[in-house]
């Protein structure tokens, strides 16, 4: 029977149950039914059972599509965002799926030892036909009804490897990454480093016949030969001693601002609130000596940081956006634990609003662009070996916004960074 028919079956048989049911169309069956389908494959995804989901997911996809030949479709009708919800959970399911079938494969990725090995996969699909399309040099697959064994050999290079096999089912392809180790090499140790304390030479024997008997000694007047040392070797330099050195890094960092401002204007009397904004930034980390994974006692990081800085006034925030130069000193304490101290220069590039009322006074705050300040900052923070970053801050300002205007920074600043 073709796809046709068995369509005009299921709305002839549509049909007659509406007309059996008295008030519901065609459409409202079609729909309820569908849902009712889609709510049991939705409830067998949470319970983790996707094998048995995804051919419900379909089934209930096939009844909203079959619904659309109803008479009685309305405008408005529901079955558009019923069929991407039925696709949205085979998707969940970490399937994929067209118009006639679908494809589930787990696990989407194998890992392997140097020695190889064999593991297994599952693929759920409606298509009795999917096979293997491409599979890595370096394995073969047996195909069994669901289940697809891989059988990799052993890896003899010691660069690892990593390639896809891909699974089709009709127009449907899944990739999935096949990896192994490399062969582990067992190291030799560096004859540099050895230490050679002290040297023995034996005499050699002498043969029988070279052996001359002397039965009688010429008398001859005794004189005393200083003994002759051979000279101490020199023990080669350990590579240790020299494995200190600077190490450079540049990284970047973001975080969170806690910005406020100290007011000494005598004639403008007004208590500023803290505001919360953020900051960015690039930096340069010197590290002097550095040895074997472990920092020196002493560093020095130069940054270049966009910072959103101000304060608030009855709520009302108001904005100082700086690009800001700290230089800063870092002692390391213990492994990758410091602290920090140093000056720093900021440029004041925009200011919103422009104008702001504080105790009576009409402050132009846009006359402040372009000026520069400067104070010192205190910090401490944690550098892991892989690259994170982590710094807390505390910047405080020593030059005045203005002649008139004798406001200074006060910046707390939490950072989260990335060092290469």
């Amino acid at each position: 029977m073709t796809n046709a028919k068995v369509k005009i079956v299921i709305m002839l048989l549509l049909l007659a149950t509406a007309e059996l049911q008295g008030q519901q169309s065609c459409y409202q069956i079609g729909l309820n039914e569908g849902r009712e389908i889609f709510n049991e494959a939705q409830r067998l995804e949470r319970s983790g059972r996707c094998v048995e989901a995804v051919p419900q997911f379909w089934e209930a996809l096939r009844r909203f599509r079959l619904t659309r030949n109803c008479r009685d479709l309305p405008a408005n009708h529901e079955l558009d965002r019923w069929e991407d919800r039925c696709i949205q959970g085979i998707a969940a399911c970490g399937g994929k799926s067209d118009e006639s079938t679908f494809l589930v494969v787990s696990p989407g990725a194998l890992s392997f030892t140097e020695e190889g090995g064999e593991q297994s996969i599952t693929v759920n699909t409606n298509s009795s036909t999917w096979r293997v399309e491409r599979t890595p040099e370096w394995c073969t697959t047996r195909i069994g009804s669901n289940r697809l064994t891989v059988i990799c050999v052993e890896n003899g290079e010691t660069d690892g490897r990593r390639e896809n096999l891909v699974i089709v089912a009709n127009t449907l392809r899944y990739e999935i990454t096949i990896e192994q180790a490399g062969k582990t090499i067992v190291e030799i140790p560096d004859l540099e480093s050895i230490i050679i304390t002290e040297v023995e030479i034996l005499p050699e024997p002498v043969p029988a016949d070279e052996i001359i008997e002397i039965t009688e000694e010429p008398e001859t007047p005794s004189v005393t030969t200083p003994p002759v040392y051979p000279a101490s070797p020199v023990s080669p330099a350990s590579p240790a001693s020299t494995a200190s050195s600077i190490k450079a890094g540049v990284g970047i960092k973001v975080g969170l601002n806690i910005a406020n401002i100290s007011n000494s204007t005598t004639d403008i009397d007004f208590l500023p609130e803290m505001k919360h904004d953020f900051h960015a930034a690039v930096f340069l980390n010197l590290n002097f000596g550095y040895r074997e994974n472990t920092p020196g006692l002493f560093g020095l990081q130069p940054e270049l940081l966009y910072s959103r800085q101000g304060f608030a006034v009855n709520g009302d925030r108001i904005n100082f956006d700086y690009i800001t130069v700290p230089l800063m000193i870092k002692l390391y304490a213990y492994e990758g634990l410091n602290f920090e101290f140093g000056p720093w220069i900021s440029y004041l590039l925009t200011v919103s609003p422009d104008t702001k009322a504080i105790d009576g006074n009409n402050i132009k705050l846009s006359d402040l662009k372009g000026g520069k300040d400067t104070g010192i900052a205190v910090g401490a923070g944690y550098e892991f070996n892989y690259g994170l970053v982590i710094n807390a801050r505390y910047l405080h300002g020593l030059s005045d916004m203005a002649n008139n205007l004798q406001w200074t920074n006060r910046v707390i600043s939490v950072s989260l960074g990335w060092k290469f």
